[in-house]
């Protein structure tokens, strides 16, 4: 899904992906 697709651009970026993940999951969590 979005994720996933998040994830794949975050890595070839070299970006920090626990950051990206630790946003998705509040969200999740607050859902």
């Amino acid at each position: 899904g979005l994720a996933g697709e998040l994830v794949n651009v975050l890595r070839e970026a070299g970006q920090v992906i626990p950051q990206a993940l630790l946003k998705f999951g509040t969200h999740v969590k607050k859902k």
